[in-house]
């Protein structure tokens, strides 16, 4: 109970500061809620809510820096992954990482677009990336290709799908009570 109160709390300061601050203050949103590991921030919340009113941004723009946003935010678990290489390399067997390597270089591309788009845990994918020392480069692209249709599809879901679920939500209370 304590965390859907926290919960609401940061999608009551993010509807303020994006009503004040608009794109501006959903990049900031979205690099802050990528950037904590292992750590859940309904950012995708914030996305769906922002094309409604009162705060009513374009769906598509809305995507764009919610997706780049999030891709910069995501360089904490690549770098956290690079970081710890050497530690983990010391405890683990070298042939991990041999196996690491070869699996990035082969599918890293496409395997890091689809992870950033589905609904999975990319901390864990973005630290696999940085032990494989996969290039940053790539890293970047491949996130923000997969990042930016996903909050694009999330803002227009908010958009279209908002006064559908009004009418399920009267529904349901009709029909359970």
């Amino acid at each position: 109970m304590v965390f859907g109160g926290i919960g609401k709390a940061i999608i009551d300061i993010s509807t303020r500061l994006l009503m004040s601050y608009s794109y501006a203050a959903l990049f900031v949103i979205a690099i802050a809620s990528s950037s904590t590991i292992f750590l859940p921030v309904p950012f995708a919340i914030v996305v769906f809510l922002a094309p409604l009113p009162p705060i009513g941004m374009n769906p598509l723009l809305v995507g764009i820096v919610a997706g780049a946003g999030s891709t910069i935010g995501e360089f904490t678990s690549y770098f956290l992954g690079a970081g710890s290489k050497a530690v983990i390399e010391k405890r683990r067997k070298k042939e991990t990482f041999v196996k690491l390597t070869k699996f990035f270089k082969k599918y890293g591309f496409i395997a890091l677009a689809v992870t950033a788009f589905i609904p999975f845990p990319f901390d864990a994918v973005g630290i696999t990336a940085g032990m494989s020392a996969y290039d940053v480069r790539k890293f970047f692209l491949a996130t923000l290709m997969g990042k930016i249709p996903k909050f694009v599809l999330i803002a227009y879901s908010g958009l279209f799908a908002t006064p559908y679920l009004h009418t399920v939500a009267d529904w349901l209370v009709k029909s359970i009570f």
